[in-house]
């Protein structure tokens, strides 16, 4: 299981929590058809860097975040799982990015996030590469998924403690070494600019 999680202190715990990271973040999910491979992943790699580890500078850039050296329970109960938390009042575009990841036209890719809610009850998942956006909104508290846009499939499994494990599903429509993945913590559904100042997020 994924120790990473996109855990919005949401207690706070991308390691886990608050906002937390999970590994598998990003992964290339095809057979050696180029079929999508929903019950079986022929390939599985995963693209990001520290994807359980938010903290890391190079690898992850925040947006009017931080995320302190404090650790928290994951979703496997290992304590390792990070906040993602608000860094001045008035801030807004709560989010965390990694970039300059590879994807391939035509591929099929996963962006997945372990993800806890905190003091904002929505998380939104966003790749990107390069020419179109791929993204969706996830509830929280009832699992439910809106606002998306480009995705093959949406997915989403309550784990214990209130953890989520989110994902998208989307292919790329470009070749591209400068692909992004971000996270955000979002008020509602399509709100990705809370203009609040808290702890945690998610």
């Amino acid at each position: 299981m994924p120790r990473l999680g996109f855990g919005l202190p949401l207690v706070s715990s991308v390691q886990e929590s608050p906002i937390t990271l999970i590994e598998d973040l990003l992964w290339e999910d095809i057979d050696t058809n180029n079929n999508i491979s929903v019950n079986y992943q022929e390939t599985r790699t995963n693209s990001v860097l520290h994807s359980q580890d938010a903290t890391d500078a190079e690898a992850w850039t925040k947006a009017a975040t931080s995320i302190d050296s404090t650790l928290y329970e994951a979703p496997d109960n290992s304590t390792t799982a990070n906040a993602i938390k608000s860094n001045n009042t008035g801030s807004r575009n709560y989010k965390i990015t990694q970039s300059s990841l590879t994807l391939t036209t035509g591929k099929t890719y996963t962006t997945s996030v372990h993800v806890k809610k905190q003091n904002l009850g929505f998380a939104r998942i966003k790749s990107h590469d390069g020419s179109t956006a791929f993204r969706a909104d996830f509830n929280l508290t009832t699992g439910a998924v809106t606002n998306t846009t480009n995705t093959i499939r949406t997915q989403v499994d309550a784990m214990d403690d209130d953890w989520y494990r989110c994902s998208i599903t989307f292919q790329a429509t470009a070749t591209t070494s400068s692909a992004y993945v971000e996270v955000f913590a979002c008020a509602a559904s399509g709100d990705s600019t809370p203009n609040v100042a808290v702890s945690g997020i998610i």
